[in-house]
């Protein structure tokens, strides 16, 4: 019982390191800074999502603005944001 604990624990902080690998690789390709990510477990989409999870983040995008949004993420689907807003920065 405590192997598949362990085991379980193992893959869940794995899996972290990838989602957070994977998001911080989308956030470069496009010229952004990840201010703040925090796995969000009942975040908007939850509901019927089988393999992805959902981070809130905190981003400074390519022209200064500061956004929140979420990230939906996984291994196959790659990374793709929700309810993104600005919440500072030139021309907010």
């Amino acid at each position: 019982m405590i192997v598949c604990v362990a085991i379980a624990l193992i893959v869940a902080v794995a899996g972290h390191f990838m989602d957070r690998g994977r998001i911080d690789r989308y956030a470069q390709e496009k010229g952004w800074t990840i201010l703040d990510c925090r796995w969000s477990l009942l975040g908007p989409g939850w509901f019927g999502s089988r393999n992805e999870r959902i981070y809130q983040l905190r981003y400074r995008d390519a022209e200064g603005r500061n956004h929140e949004a979420f990230a939906k993420t996984s291994a196959l689907a790659g990374v793709y944001l929700t309810e993104d807003r600005v919440t500072d920065g030139p021309g907010s």
